[in-house]
């Protein structure tokens, strides 16, 4: 079961079929997805901050990515502009990174936990989610995948040209998303256990073009931590973001941190299923397949396989100090996503572990599994919910924004609504937003002028008081009217009896004196 060779073994017949056909429906769900859906306030942010000219200076002024993800949308912004053809990277990226781990557990001579491993990882509705939007997440993926399959096969086959095309995948991946950290140190124990055992020379060519890939890795993480990191985590708003919609994937003062540990793995475990059922099913999985790892072969022995589990579990405690140091959440969500490439084969190892008696059962419940995963699946509560998320409403909503609000008007608004009114007011354009007096922003898109506070409106209290600070800043009149736009994430609108339903995405309250 847990052989290695150079040589992975002949694929059925059916997975020469299989496969092509899984990727065409994974890419399918994908492009649907990719051509429905407006932008989210972070794709907008994404976009407008990779405007061409200034898209370096602002990705390290004001970004929460390294500067090879903003590098990859302004390129593609340049070509076309429409929300399917901007999320066409990512969504390929998305479709494609679970065939090369698929390829990479084939050359651990591991098919059926590679087809269970890549069923799981194309078909994960969070995952279809994530990689269908303007974020690092699936690009950082399809680079990780790569520096782990050219890794191994450099190791199997002494190949310093795989071994250097690893390390410019993990380099790219670096620098597109910060979470890659997790990927970096378990690469890294990994290559350094199979190059321990080998009875090469230790000074080998090989050896030593590999320890200068890891001070490469290294040197990308200082640059990225005196230029970006430093000061990234010192801004308010990481402080305000863990004590916010985050503050879930930090242990509270006090917590027990085993028990904190255990339940955020299965929650990182949910994320991947995009359901907590079945997310607690993977945990038993994922426990099966590190048990059974161990005890399937002589204590003594080291194999490919054992390295690849204690290379999962540096991945996981990387990130759960990233979150005991309050740099990274531990939980469920898309944040530490890279972890997946890691639990994914042990979780497919240990469903074949307990099938082991019964192998021709692995495929078909594999299969099952992956059909389980859509009508099991629990909206992620970090997107938009799917039935406020149509495109074509959104741009029913700014026709009758336009034609409701006269030219000319001021419009006050949340944070997430101005940066989707920056693409969408301008003709998936943007202008530049004016940062004033700490928390003002600005922001003119002809016809109108528009204004923010904080990320969203909380209460019509808050809104209220909010109206009252935005005059003194920008010495208002109190005859000026002012428009209320808010795209209802909050649902706080729908409360207030003057809102009016701009197409089931925009709520507007019209101004009051």
């Amino acid at each position: 079961m847990f052989a290695t060779s150079s040589n992975p073994l002949p694929q059925p017949a059916y997975i020469r079929f299989l496969i092509p056909c899984a990727l065409l429906l994974g890419l399918a769900l994908r492009l649907f997805d990719a051509a429905s859906f407006y932008l989210n306030p972070d794709e907008a942010i994404h976009f407008c901050r990779s405007q061409p000219t200034t898209w370096y200076e602002e990705s390290n002024l004001r970004g929460t990515a390294p500067p090879f993800f903003f590098l990859v949308v302004h390129y593609t912004q340049q070509i076309a502009n429409s929300e399917f053809f901007l999320r066409l990277p990512f969504l390929l990226s998305g479709c494609l990174f679970p065939w090369v781990i698929f390829k990479w557990l084939q050359r651990l001579n591991l098919p059926t936990a590679a087809l269970t491993s890549f069923l799981i990882l194309e078909f994960s509705p969070n995952l279809i989610a994530l990689t269908t939007q303007i974020r690092g997440y699936a690009i950082a993926l399809l680079l990780t995948s790569l520096a782990i399959y050219f890794l191994e096969r450099a190791l199997q086959l002494r190949s310093i040209p795989s071994l250097l095309l690893s390390a410019t995948s993990l380099y790219l991946g670096i620098l597109t998303e910060f979470s890659v950290a997790f990927a970096t140190a378990a690469l890294g124990v990994y290559a350094l256990l199979r190059i321990l055992q080998n009875s090469e020379p230790l000074f080998s060519r090989f050896h030593l073009i590999w320890a200068a890939t890891q001070m490469g890795a290294l040197a990308i993480y200082l640059f990225l931590y005196q230029t970006m990191m430093a000061d990234l985590l010192s801004r308010p708003i990481v402080a305000n973001t863990i004590e916010g919609y985050l503050r879930g994937g930090f242990p509270k003062p006090g917590e027990n941190l085993l028990r904190f540990f255990a339940s955020s793995t299965a929650k990182q475990l949910a994320y991947l299923a995009s359901s907590i059922p079945i997310g607690f099913f993977f945990l038993a999985l994922f426990l099966a397949g590190l048990v059974s790892i161990w005890i399937s072969q002589p204590r003594t022995s080291l194999s490919p396989q054992r390295i690849l589990s204690l290379a999962t579990l540096t991945a996981f405690s990387i990130a759960f100090v990233a979150c005991l140091t309050r740099t990274f959440p531990y939980g469920r969500s898309r944040h530490s996503i890279v972890l997946a490439l890691f639990a994914t084969p042990v979780i497919a190892i240990g469903l074949e572990r307990i099938l082991q008696s019964i192998p021709r059962l692995v495929l078909p419940i594999s299969l099952l599994i992956t059909a389980m995963l859509f009508p099991l699946a629990e909206q992620d509560p970090q997107n938009i919910h799917r039935s406020r998320h149509d495109l074509t409403a959104m741009l029913e909503a700014v026709r009758q924004l336009r034609s409701s609000i006269p030219p000319g008007s001021f419009i006050f608004a949340d944070y997430e609504t101005l940066w989707i009114m920056n693409f969408y007011i301008n003709n998936r354009q943007c202008s530049p937003i004016t940062y004033g007096p700490d928390p003002l922003r600005t922001l003119d898109a002809p016809p109108f002028r528009l204004a923010s506070l904080r990320w969203s409106h909380q209460s019509p209290e808050q809104t209220t008081s909010d109206l009252l600070t935005l005059r003194k800043l920008m010495q208002l009149p109190a005859t000026q009217p002012i428009h209320i736009l808010d795209s209802g994430f909050d649902l706080l609108p729908q409360s207030t009896p003057s809102a009016q339903i701009f197409s089931n995405v925009l709520l507007w309250i019209p101004p009051r004196p």
